[in-house]
């Protein structure tokens, strides 16, 4: 097993990252952040190759457990709290009001007189008082007055409450635009899970070209504890944790598990998709497929069928498997020599810059 620091740091995303926040149970897109940095993707699990264009540019954990980080920012406390989804931040009516929640144990069961913290400039109201089981679930509604001006509520005494049990006050407060506030999700409190696209720019390992990628993360749940300042005027911003818990209903492939999948988004668009081969001549495969115009590199690679490591066809010499001189932006066709005769081969080109970049189609062609 083997644990990776930061697994899209491996993978070179190099930034202009968006960040796409969706229900996992209503399937809604909630909410959407633009330009996130600091991405980290925290993996462990069984060794895994990474490959690009048919070459291994590294080894990752194929995930048994993750977890997702990014900083975001934004004005908008609406995008905050659909985000974190908890509940004791959660967006109730209007865009600048949530909801928080205080607990307090009871030390004297004749006098339940509680002082709310609060952080914004007024309290509106209490929405509810519940007494709580151990697990931290709401067991009762409990009775109340309140002193809105010394944020006070006082809790009407009830048989069922004892000394040592424990109330959850719930209430509105309003963010006053302008003014910086302190808000902390508490523990185990998340009750929605959602669903993760980030879309971000990569780097490919093999040739430093710029690539754009999509990652998915079927169900993530936002870690316990996260603190975060915000200001209604200027943009905040602040740290996202989240556990990636895995989705059974996903397959598992090379590059990802049922925690997450990854793909590239424009990669190879317009890469050959025509080339052909026959082979009449024993040891021997023709090859024809359109002039990749514009080209500064064009690279053809082979591999028997039943390998599976690719290999660049020599572009010189009488041994081996091997071209008579490199192909070019103008090469709409070759001549692969030095192949065993019977056995199938796997064929594809590989075109850096030009009107054909990318990888073309793969054939298979028996000598």
């Amino acid at each position: 097993m083997i644990a990776n620091s930061n697994l899209l740091g491996r993978m070179a995303i190099i930034g202009g990252a968006d960040a796409y926040i969706y229900s996992a149970k209503t399937k809604a897109l909630e909410t959407i952040f633009e330009n996130c940095n600091n991405l980290e993707l925290t993996a462990k699990g069984d060794k895994v190759d990474i490959k690009e264009k048919g070459a291994i540019v590294m080894s990752v954990a194929k995930p048994m457990s993750c977890t997702l980080k990014f900083t975001a920012e934004t004005t908008s406390f609406d995008k905050v709290a659909m985000a974190l989804g908890s509940a004791g931040f959660t967006k109730t009516t209007t865009l600048d009001t949530y909801q928080k929640n205080e607990m307090f144990r009871v030390t004297d069961t004749a006098s339940m007189v509680f002082n709310l913290k609060g952080v914004a400039e007024t309290l509106d109201n209490v929405v509810n008082v519940h007494l709580v089981t151990e697990d931290g679930e709401k067991a009762k509604v409990l009775a109340f007055t309140l002193d809105t001006t010394k944020r006070i509520v006082t809790v009407t005494a009830d048989s069922d409450i004892a000394v040592g049990d424990y109330i959850r006050i719930n209430y509105n407060s309003v963010v006053a635009s302008g003014k910086m506030y302190q808000f902390k999700v508490p523990s185990k409190s998340n009750t929605d899970a959602k669903r993760v696209v980030i879309d971000a720019i990569g780097l490919r390992k093999l040739d430093k070209s710029q690539i754009l990628m999509q990652f998915e993360f079927y169900k993530v749940a936002v870690e316990e504890g996260i603190t975060l300042s915000f200001d209604g005027e200027k943009a905040t911003s602040f740290d996202i944790s989240m556990t990636v818990l895995a989705d059974n209903t996903k397959l598992t492939d090379i590059e990802g598990s049922q925690f997450f999948r990854q793909m590239v988004l424009t990669d190879d668009a317009n890469a050959i998709s025509n080339l052909a081969g026959t082979s009449s001549v024993a040891g021997k495969v023709a090859l024809t497929f359109n002039a990749p115009t514009g080209a500064t590199s064009v690279d053809l690679q082979y591999k028997l069928s039943s390998g599976s490591t690719w290999a660049s066809v020599a572009t010189s010499g009488t041994t081996g498997v091997y071209i008579s001189g490199a192909l070019t932006s103008v090469s709409t066709g070759t001549t692969v020599n030095g192949l065993t005769t019977t056995s199938p081969y796997d064929f594809k080109v590989i075109v850096t810059d030009g009107s054909y970049e990318g990888t073309s189609n793969i054939i298979t062609v028996t000598p």
